[in-house]
């Protein structure tokens, strides 16, 4: 696995540095700003929970929704973007094996810095393929009602983990462009996780 991330955090080096010294680095860069609707859909762990083993998915909101806001230039087929966005606070209700009532509340804070290669599909250059990989800063905040007699514990978890997608970009007009993507994350948040989809559809300007 170590290697897995050494190998990407590599590859992510060798793409920013594509960009800065790209023969069209020469031209001029285009900045742009957008929004995305997002999905978030966190895999949870398993946990020994008093002496018996539980799927955390049970118990803790999987699928968190937001709007967020990118920013980003872009070079030729090179593009560097970062990420913000945070999800709804989504509540749970399950009952425990102890027969316990259950309710859990997450939500999640994402600042995502990637690199992106966009790849024409036809000559218009109207559709586009991209790839990305990056990094993400990600809070996970998680919350339980009644917390005196749960076994799970309320938490707040910050983690920086590697992060890769692909997705359809498709010109509006020379100066809007809408996208779609999907992109998979490494999360963990204390050993709560396994890892991590993001699912979206976003707008963006060009300046």
């Amino acid at each position: 696995m170590a290697q897995s991330k050494n190998s990407l955090l590599i590859a992510l080096l060798a793409l920013i540095s594509a960009f800065i010294i790209s023969p069209q680095a020469h031209g001029e860069t285009v900045k742009y700003l957008g929004l995305k609707l997002l999905q978030t859909q966190v895999n949870y762990a398993q946990a020994n929970i008093n002496a018996q083993n539980i799927d955390l998915n049970n118990y803790y909101p999987q699928n968190l929704n937001s709007l967020g806001f990118y920013f980003g230039q872009r070079l030729g087929m090179f593009a560097l973007e970062t990420t913000v966005y945070i999800t709804n606070e989504k509540t749970k209700t399950a009952t425990l094996p102890d027969k316990t009532n259950l309710s859990s509340t997450a939500f999640l804070i994402s600042v995502a810095s990637d690199a992106l290669l966009f790849v024409p599909l036809d000559k218009e250059k109207q559709f586009e393929l991209f790839g990305s990989l990056g990094f993400a800063s990600s809070t996970l905040r998680t919350r339980f009602e009644p917390s005196s007699s749960s076994p799970l514990k309320n938490s707040s978890t910050r983690e920086i983990k590697l992060n890769i997608g692909a997705g359809l970009q498709y010109v509006i007009s020379p100066k809007w462009k809408i996208r779609a993507a999907a992109k998979w994350q490494d999360a963990h948040f204390n050993s709560q996780a396994l890892n991590s989809y993001v699912f979206g559809i976003s707008l963006h300007h060009y300046f």
